[in-house]
């Protein structure tokens, strides 16, 4: 991929770190995404490497983004890497004591913003294990 292309991937993945930053600005989510986008959210523990979720309207996965607790912050972690398939970048998740991390997988539409995403995140200890978060 060229060297545009993954500036492109970096500054859409960076408006999806936003969104996830500021869920409650519905306007966000719109910059960053298509109007077909789909989400594919992987699980963890004996979940791990299964899709638990997809979500294929804007407004599913604004109840995903929403449900996730107040403070959680997102960021990247390194630039984008392109892959001959899809764009990867790892991100970092912290709310609180609470630190985790993963993996979005993902490709953009032909006008930009995420067209599909993978969001797989690293296995989590015992003692951070909340139900229905986004990590």
């Amino acid at each position: 991929m060229s060297q545009g292309a993954e500036s492109d991937a970096q500054a859409v993945i960076e408006r999806w770190a936003c969104v996830l930053n500021d869920p409650k600005d519905a306007t966000l989510l719109a910059t960053a995404t298509t109007d077909d986008v789909v989400v594919l959210r992987h699980g963890v523990g004996a979940q791990r490497g299964q899709v638990v979720e997809r979500f294929t309207t804007s407004e599913t996965l604004l109840e995903w983004v929403r449900r996730s607790p107040e403070g959680l912050v997102f960021e990247l972690i390194g630039p984008v890497q392109s892959q001959p398939e899809h764009h990867e970048v790892r991100y970092r998740v912290r709310i609180e004591d609470f630190e985790g991390g993963g993996c979005w997988r993902f490709r953009l539409g032909p006008y930009g913003g995420l067209a599909w995403l993978e969001h797989i995140p690293d296995e989590l200890n015992d003692r951070y294990r909340m139900p229905d978060m986004l990590v």
